[in-house]
């Protein structure tokens, strides 16, 4: 075998060093490609506790609503709702802080959807009634809150909203009716002098 050709064959390879350049280039593509596998493993993460995420997000919500944070209430119910489009909680947490901020048309829409979802209690009635007496649609909010007395006749928020609602409509004997109900159930209202004053209105000749 010639010289040249021993040489070449056992000529070593040089190692592949990084230029500035490329050194930059290759840091950046593992950068890119580790953000991915990462993003990757948080979907997938969300995706399996999808159900968990609703109860969480609904409960932060109702928590929201109780401080008075009535946007936060909203946007955490319709990320939920977005995860869960039957979740007759999410729409009840919609609807509730769509009322609270005077937004009774889109509460009522709310409301409803609750209902329809199997949210069929004194609560959602009252809460519908209420978003449709605040949308000047009194005679329908009359007939929710009939539904949630009907439904639960223990309730004195049931019997004071329908009493009132009554007695803006003129229908005397009924209103003073309902309003007794509720003192009745509940005597140390904060409502009860307010309630006493209507009473006392109605009661007369």
């Amino acid at each position: 075998m010639s010289k040249r050709a021993f040489k070449l064959h056992t000529n070593k390879a040089k190692p592949f060093k990084l230029t500035g350049k490329t050194k930059w280039k290759s840091i950046l593509w593992t950068g890119l490609l580790l953000a991915a596998v990462l993003a990757m493993v948080a979907f997938g993460l969300l995706q399996g506790k999808g159900k968990i995420s609703v109860r969480d997000e609904i409960e932060s919500g109702a928590r929201a609503l109780a401080s008075g944070n009535w946007s936060l209430a909203d946007s955490l119910a319709r990320d939920a709702i977005h995860k869960d489009t039957t979740s007759e909680n999410a729409h009840m947490l919609l609807a509730t802080s769509l009322s609270r901020q005077g937004r009774y048309e889109e509460a009522i829409v709310s409301y409803r959807e609750a209902i329809r979802l199997g949210r069929e209690n004194s609560t959602s009635h009252l809460g519908l009634g209420a978003a449709l007496e605040g949308a000047a649609r009194r005679p329908e909010a009359i007939t929710e809150f009939r539904r949630a007395v009907f439904l639960d006749s223990s309730s004195a928020m049931g019997h004071y909203h329908l009493g009132m609602a009554l007695a803006r409509e003129n229908y005397r004997a009924d209103a003073v009716r309902e309003l007794e109900k509720f003192l009745r159930l509940s005597p140390k209202a904060p409502e009860k002098a307010r309630v006493d004053s209507v009473l006392t209105r109605l009661k007369q000749p």
